[in-house]
């Protein structure tokens, strides 16, 4: 099985590489795992020199962190599926739909997501990834959900 595993900073992967453990039929399944990072305001630019500047460290910062947060997930995977199983991408863009490329580019036949559990004007206004994967994705996905001490 192909499970592409999209993480990010507010879960750090930690509800899906739960969920996988207490999954024995995903033992030895070939995983990827996915951070999306959102690209940050170009309007402004070429108006303000300096935010370039800013900006591109700020970009710099955001891909270190990425490669940072996925070395963590796979780190916590080595014990659940050989090292050789398992890939990484780091990717820039909107996240539902670059999740959605990846997922279709790899041949992905779950997608995993984390839920957030935003409810009321806050999911109205954030929108919900994995709402939206899981109403346009061609393959089957999975909302793993934190446990509430977990919040």
């Amino acid at each position: 099985m192909r499970i592409l595993i999209a993480v990010d900073f507010g879960l750090f992967g930690k509800a899906q590489v739960e969920f996988l453990r207490r999954c024995k039929e995903a033992a030895g399944s070939h995983l990827k795992v996915v951070h999306v990072i959102e690209p940050l305001s170009w309007e402004l630019q070429p108006i303000y020199p300096a935010i370039m500047t800013i900006s591109d460290a700020l970009l710099k910062q955001r891909w270190e962190a990425g490669e940072q947060l996925i070395d963590g997930v796979v780190s916590s995977l080595k014990d659940f599926t050989a090292e050789d199983l398992i890939e990484i991408e780091l990717r820039e863009g909107n996240p539902a739909d670059e999740i959605l490329k990846s997922a279709d580019e790899w041949s992905a036949d779950v997608i995993m997501v984390g839920s957030h559990g935003r409810r009321g004007l806050e999911k109205l206004l954030l929108g919900s990834i994995s709402n939206i994967v899981s109403s346009q994705a061609k393959c089957s996905v999975l909302i793993a959900k934190r446990q509430p001490e977990e919040i």
